[in-house]
């Protein structure tokens, strides 16, 4: 059986989703969360190794990560391992931002909130939210990352009508405010970790699934500011 791997580490919290790729196991969907604070770079290879068990590193079909915005050296973690497995394991790699996982995870909030850490089954719901999204991301320097994200009922998917940036608040809120209709606001929330990394695991699926076969050296982690300017 395949399955498709997905790893989110651009916080202190780490979340991680497998999810099934074949007929055989098309709507199974694991989940698991864990709030590892700085200890992400130590701990990180062991619960995914844990989180992976029974099932091998042969059985994985893609791998999924968050590639930013967020923590430098915790989103650096986690793109480092998935383009380490994509090339050892020949297995495409998704990049997935951090505010589009936020923004599906919303989309999809009545199939996937309130994901504990265990077992989902993915149901083929057509009745969700379709409003634009634009999600927003405390960063330093008193920025905020901004994206925004709509959905395409047709395919099935997150598109992106606004590239992922820092800004000003006061330039952030200028730009919605240009936008009609209002885009629905959200704000990436760590505690909803388990359920954005669904919503990756979620989206590089049907990706996969339409024959997308990134690789891994084409991943790069979008830290959206320099981490020392």
């Amino acid at each position: 059986m395949a399955y498709g791997l997905a790893l989110h580490t651009t916080s202190t919290q780490l979340g991680l989703a497998l999810i099934g790729c074949t007929d055989g196991n098309a709507n199974t969907l694991h989940t698991r969360s864990h709030d590892l604070g700085r200890d992400m770079i130590t701990h990180l290879h062991l619960h995914v190794l844990q989180f992976l068990t029974p099932h091998t590193w042969a059985d994985l079909c893609f791998i999924a990560v968050a590639k930013g915005p967020g923590s430098f050296t915790s989103t650096r973690i986690g793109v480092v391992m998935a383009r380490t497995l994509g090339q050892q394991l020949n297995v495409p790699v998704f990049g997935i931002s951090s505010l589009e996982a936020a923004a599906y995870a919303d989309v999809l909030s009545d199939v996937l909130s309130d994901v504990p850490s265990d077992v989902l089954l993915c149901r083929d719901d057509r009745d969700r939210l379709t409003g634009d999204r634009a999600v927003g991301l405390n960063a330093a320097r008193g920025e905020i990352f901004t994206g925004i994200y709509g959905y395409d009922q047709e395919r099935d998917d997150i598109v992106c009508l606004q590239t992922d940036a820092a800004m000003l608040p006061q330039v952030w809120q200028k730009q919605l405010a240009s936008r009609l209709p209002p885009p629905i606001s959200l704000n990436v929330n760590p505690d909803h970790i388990a359920a954005d990394t669904a919503a990756m695991a979620t989206i590089a699926r049907k990706r996969w699934l339409r024959g997308e076969q990134p690789a891994w050296f084409t991943l790069t982690p979008f830290y959206g500011q320099h981490p020392v300017t």
